[in-house]
């Protein structure tokens, strides 16, 4: 089996790093704290760093989604992509 090395990249579908991004889709996840939560669309998140994820999944992004104690982070790549047939949120200057 060959292993793979995720590898930070600058840019994915348009979005970069640091950008502040609306979710377009119902997002969930466990806090820190074990605490499962549920963001509904429309809620701003930011991308955290962008990686090439290998083979399988492609390239892919970090998202931080919520605040404070209810943050979580989920991870949306091409094979998300694919399945949702868009990316799952879009800039929030759009």
């Amino acid at each position: 089996m060959t292993s793979h090395t995720s590898k930070s990249i600058a840019a994915w579908n348009g979005f970069s790093a640091g950008q502040i991004v609306i979710m377009d889709i119902e997002t969930r996840g466990d806090t820190d704290n074990g605490d499962d939560v549920i963001y509904f669309a429309g809620t701003p998140a930011t991308i955290l760093d962008i990686e090439d994820l290998g083979p399988l999944q492609g390239q892919g992004v970090h998202v931080l989604i919520g605040q404070s104690e209810r943050t979580i982070i989920n991870t949306f790549d091409d094979a998300d992509v694919r399945e949702l047939g868009a990316v799952p949120f879009h800039a929030a200057d759009q």
